[in-house]
């Protein structure tokens, strides 16, 4: 699974939210904080799970992206993060645990900005609009797919239901 995004930063330090989903009862963001590219996993509001570059982001047009790599065999395990500024590795961590559905019943994905209760601490409940400007952010599921052990039926009934 993977995140990616191409971002511009327009001012000397980077600030705050790239793409975010949940809320302070699990969720994840990809933001800047003081210039350096963060990624948060909140777990249940149990854990919470900090992944930070020690590389500055340089003022100027970035690709950056986030990777998981699953440890796999059921639902709910951990995993190992890292990321990329510019297709160079910026920072690893591991996530010891993850969500087995959703993260939020009434939090979506966030582009740009994250409002409403925030997924850390490092984040506030208002006033998380990236400095910068989001060109483009783009979701892949990968092949960490579960979707071979429920149904098509019970399927359609997620989908349909996180609409």
């Amino acid at each position: 699974m993977r995140w990616q995004a191409e971002i511009l930063v327009s001012h000397k330090k980077a600030e705050v939210v790239i793409v975010a989903q949940g809320a302070n009862f699990g969720g994840w963001v990809l933001y800047a904080r003081n210039g350096k590219l963060k990624y948060i996993y909140n777990y249940l509001g149990m854990e919470t799970y900090f992944i930070e570059a020690d590389t500055l982001l340089t003022p100027g047009l970035h690709q950056i992206r986030m990777e998981f790599k699953y440890d796999g065999r059921g639902l709910g395990k951990g995993g190992v993060v890292s990321l990329f500024i510019d297709n160079q590795k910026v920072a690893e961590g591991r996530i010891d645990n993850t969500h087995t559905a959703i993260f939020s019943a009434d939090f979506t994905a966030m582009v740009g900005d994250k409002v409403g209760a925030p997924i850390c601490s490092d984040l506030q409940v208002g006033h998380n609009r990236f400095n910068g400007k989001v060109n483009w952010v783009r979701i892949e599921l990968g092949e960490d797919d579960f979707g071979h052990l429920i149904s098509q039926e019970e399927k359609f009934r997620i989908a349909m239901s996180i609409q």
